[in-house]
């Protein structure tokens, strides 16, 4: 099995062939995760040219100028976007596509999927960033963690543990992401999936005081049949889905630095200590130890410098 030192040289050689024009290029010491910010000339690709050779690698990467339309097909999947500043999508490892690129500045995060470390526990899989594949994302978080990630690859000249993590959040953020927009599309389409709304409407609200009686009504059900059919479909109760999709809110604003007030303002607790306990049944941790911990802190740190 080839090492990752060479897959590396082959990602170089790649960027060369694509004209690109590298502003920085950083990579581990193995070879297996490397970091670069890089002019992309519009360019397409085709199998015959030997350019869109399978990859061995996960690539992140997020449009930091320019952009345009772009389009990347392969026995996977199909995505059909506009790249532009601030929008991010992940190519996995696999079969060759074909399609074009915009011209535009990125910043490109290649890496082993296989070392990635698990986030709050869950490891991911290959097979659980299929859909991730075909989308390209707006999202603040992701964008300045990702400049945080460069910032301190630049600045370190190697990985912390700092980089672990942000990386880990950064693939999970664009799962959840995914998710999501999984969701808003199932609810098109009422007649054959009448619970699909309230999903949606749930993640739309969490700053709200939602009660199962308003969110029965949305769907003109009476409370006990609409609480029925969605344990049902979704294993657990509304309360139940509505106070984990409030927790998991909670850890990416203060991941982000978001105060624990705000926060939980942010997700729907007019009462910070109501936040506090429900928080600290979920999690084990009250939001106060969670933004102590030392992972949290040095992510904190990194992405404060990276955008002051």
């Amino acid at each position: 099995m080839e090492s990752w030192s060479h897959h590396r040289e082959r990602y170089v050689q790649r960027l060369k062939r694509f004209g690109s024009e590298r502003d920085v290029i950083v990579s581990n010491a193995s070879g297996s995760t490397v970091v670069a910010h890089v002019k992309v000339n519009g360019v397409e690709v085709e199998h015959a040219d030997g350019q869109g050779a399978a990859l061995e690698y996960a690539v992140l990467c997020l449009c930091t100028a320019g952009g345009g339309a772009t389009l990347r097909k392969n026995d996977q999947c199909s995505l059909n976007d506009v790249w532009k500043p601030g929008r991010a999508g992940l190519i996995l490892p696999g079969q060759a596509a074909v399609g074009y690129t915009p011209q535009m500045q990125s910043l490109t995060i290649a890496f082993d999927i296989t070392e990635v470390p698990a986030f709050e526990g869950e490891k991911l899989t290959i097979a659980d960033l299929q859909t991730v594949q075909g989308q390209l994302f707006d999202d603040e978080l992701v964008a300045s963690v990702m400049r945080a990630l460069l910032h301190d690859a630049q600045v370190n000249s190697s990985f912390s543990s700092f980089f672990d993590h942000g990386l880990s959040l950064v693939i999970h953020r664009l799962l959840t992401l995914s998710k999501a927009s999984g969701r808003e599309a199932a609810t098109q389409n009422l007649q054959d999936d009448p619970l699909g709304s309230v999903l949606n409407l749930i993640d739309e609200r969490l700053d709200e005081d939602l009660h199962v009686n308003e969110l029965a009504a949305s769907v003109d059900m009476e409370p006990i049949t609409f609480t029925r059919l969605f344990k049902r479909k979704n294993g657990c109760t509304p309360y139940r889905y509505l106070t984990s999709r409030r927790m998991e809110r909670a850890k990416v604003l203060l991941n982000a630095k978001v105060s624990v007030t705000e926060t939980s303002l942010a997700v729907g607790y007019a009462n910070p200590a109501k936040f506090a306990s429900a928080f600290r049944r979920s999690t084990g941790v009250p939001p106060s130890e969670w933004k102590k911990r030392p992972d949290v802190c040095a992510f904190n740190s990194d992405l404060q410098r990276s955008v002051s």
